[in-house]
This record gives structure tokens, sequence and C-alpha cells, in this order.
């Protein structure tokens, strides 16, 4: 485990206890945290599943679930599908409202390009999207419809919609390529921290973490729709954690940008990357998040004085030239929390950790130094804000 302050626990994890904390037993005995206070856990022996073709359920929260719809509960506003999640171990029931669009197509472009641009429009209709002639080779139809409802007959789910004036019978779902649904809504988004399951494969799953047997194995993550995933622990390799304990600056938007054009251009300012690679890199040490900028620059984040510390690890990325030289400064409501001056491509960075209690804008600025260069990838590796208790 990693806490949010840095520190590394390693060991085997127990699980949760009644308290809600994780629990793993090291060489100093048993660590407890509670889940806000850890950035992430890595399971070391997490094995890839074995997972079937699935389709696609999007909900309204944001939420992207790899699924396929196997039945359906209750009936009219108290509606909900039925949804199986490789590799959760029990079906899933989604309220209907929840729902935003299904495709049952494990397929996304198989003369489906259209399901995602009806995703983006929002036009506040039903969409159905139909095979021509019931082939799947014939392509997709579009088709405004109204929703009526789904239906189960037998194990097969049907749906029931209106078109061209008429309720049209009801026509089996694995037989279409999908729905986008017009009306909906998201539920309320869950107090605390949230987990995101990161399955050995690539899948991930966001939720709050409602269960951690790792004996049982078990890891259960229950959603803002008030249902519950329950996965194999075998299967997850990591569980990252976001709580107002921790925030990374890549994830904010800045309140205001001010850049002044070097050789009549302004150069973009970066997430999570450096302009010549993935990831940032200092003293060849990688960071997977963090801001690059190229001066001048300036970034005014709104933080409300709700944080203690501002952290990050400063320098110049490891992919720039030589001629590399840079003033990178922190401040605290224009107040100066940090400086340093010549900063050079290779030099040891900078570990950044100043105090920003009652501060309510965040000042991140880099100047050129010496060299009136663009080479000068200043990095704020991990740059973050963190609350204490």
């Amino acid at each position: 485990m990693t806490t949010i302050e840095g520190q590394q626990l390693v060991g085997v994890l127990r699980g949760l206890d009644a308290q809600g904390r994780v629990v793993v037993v090291d060489g100093s005995g048993e660590q407890a945290r509670a889940v806000d206070e850890l950035r992430e856990i890595v399971h070391g022996s997490a094995v890839i599943a074995e997972v079937p073709p699935a389709g696609l359920v999007v909900l309204w929260s944001g939420q992207v679930l790899r699924a396929n719809v196997r039945g359906v509960s209750g009936e009219g506003a108290a509606s909900a599908l039925l949804v199986q999640v490789p590799p959760a171990r029990e079906l899933v029931a989604l309220p209907l409202r929840t729902v935003r669009a299904v495709r049952i197509t494990d397929q996304p472009r198989a003369h489906g390009e259209g399901f995602d641009d009806a995703l983006r429009e929002s036009t506040g209709r039903d969409l159905l999207f139909a095979y021509r002639r019931g082939d799947p080779a014939e392509g997709v139809v579009r088709l405004t419809v109204a929703l009526r409802r789904f239906v189960q007959e037998s194990d097969e789910v049907r749906v029931v919609v209106e078109f061209g004036g008429k309720e049209q019978p009801p026509q089996p779902l694995n037989k279409l390529y999908g729905l986008v649904l017009g009306q909906g809504a998201a539920p309320d988004a869950q107090s605390g921290a949230r987990v995101t399951a990161h399955l050995a494969g690539g899948l991930a799953l966001v939720g709050a973490l409602h269960a951690l047997d790792p004996a049982a194995d078990r890891c259960v993550l229950r959603l803002d729709e008030g249902c519950d995933l329950d996965l194999p622990w075998r299967h997850v390799a990591r569980l990252s954690v976001r709580s107002d304990r921790l925030v990374y600056l890549s994830d904010l938007e800045p309140m205001k940008v001010e850049q002044m054009p070097a050789l009549n251009r302004t150069w973009e300012w970066l997430k999570d990357r450096a302009p010549l690679g993935t990831n940032i890199v200092l003293r060849g040490d990688s960071y997977a998040r963090g801001l690059v900028l190229i001066p001048r620059t300036k970034l005014v984040y709104d933080i409300g004085g709700r944080f203690d510390r501002f952290e990050a690890m400063v320098g110049i990325d490891d992919r720039a030239a030589d001629v590399a030289d840079a003033v990178i400064r922190v401040l605290g409501d224009d107040k100066v929390l940090f400086e340093a001056s010549h900063v050079k491509r290779g030099a040891l960075p900078y570990p950044v950790r100043v105090a920003v209690k009652d501060v309510r804008r965040l000042t991140l600025e880099v100047d050129f130094g010496d060299n009136l260069d663009l080479s000068d990838h200043c990095a704020f590796a991990e740059a973050r804000v963190l609350r204490d208790r």
C-alpha cells in the first residue's frame, strides 16, 4: 500500500477491518489505514480473467461497463436491467433511469460508428440502432423512437418502442446493435473516497470500497447506482484511491492561464506527459502524474483554502535539450513559496513541500533562465495538494 504521504507498506493484505480501514501485515506487525489515507494498493499476484465477449452499458454517472444484459426486474420507474459485468460473480441490477446507453455487440466498429456520435450529441431523444434487414453484414440504421419498456420472455430480454406513432411488437434485444436513451439522471455521488479497481488485463471499475477480503477472494465495489460489483480479488491488479484529501493538479482546471509568446508562439502546457513522450521523466525516474510548462507560463488554481500542503518533484524533463535553463516558482496568494533558478536538465529534481493552509490561489510559474530556449520542459511531477485530518 502507498499512503497519501508517500509511505509504502509492503506485506500481506488482510482486507478491511471493522472500522473500514485497510489492514496489511508487514515486518512491524499490523498496519491499518483509512481508505482516504491511501493512494493505491497493488496486488502483486493478480491473474488475468478469461472474460467472455461483452457489449457495453453506459451510465448517466459516466461509468462505462463492459457488460451483457441478462434480464429485467420491476416495472415502470422501479424497473432495472440485470447485467453481467465480467468478472463479477453476481448479476448487477442497474436502475433503468441511470442507464444512458446499451450496446449489444462486442464489436464497436461493426457498422455502428453513429452510436458513439449519438452519445456525444445528447439530443434528449431515444435512439434505436438496428441492423438493416436484421443482418449485421448490411450495416446499421439509426431510428428515433420512444422507449416504452423492457420485457423478459423466458430467458430473452426484449425491448418495446414506439415508432411512427405506433407501439411496435417486442424486439429481441440481442438482435439489435444498441440503444441510446434520451432521458435519465445520474445518482448522487457517494461520500468519501472513490476507488478504481484496475483489473489484470486492462478493465477499470469505479465505486466505493464496500468489502475487501483477499482470503475469501473478494473485492466489492458499491456503485453510485446503489448496486455492488463482487469481484474476485485474484483478478484485481491494483486499487487506486481518489479522495478530497489528495488532489492532483492535473485533475483540476486552472482558473487562470497566462502565457507570454516566444518566437511569436505560445506553447501548450501538458497534463501527465511531456512534449517528447508519455509520463514525466526526471533524472531517470518516471512519473505518471504531473504538469509540464514551457516558459513563460503561469497557471493559477483556485484551491479555496481547503488544503494544508503542496508537494511535487520539480525539474526539467530528461528528454529536453542540454541547453535548458529555467526559473520555476510556486506562489500562494501571490506570495513566493518556492523558487529555483537555473534549473537544468539532468540535475537532481527539487522535492517541493510547502504549506498552503488558508491559501486560496495556488500559482505555478515558469520563466526563462539564461537561454531563451524552447527546450525548457519544466516539470511539476506528481503535483498535488493534500489536506490533513
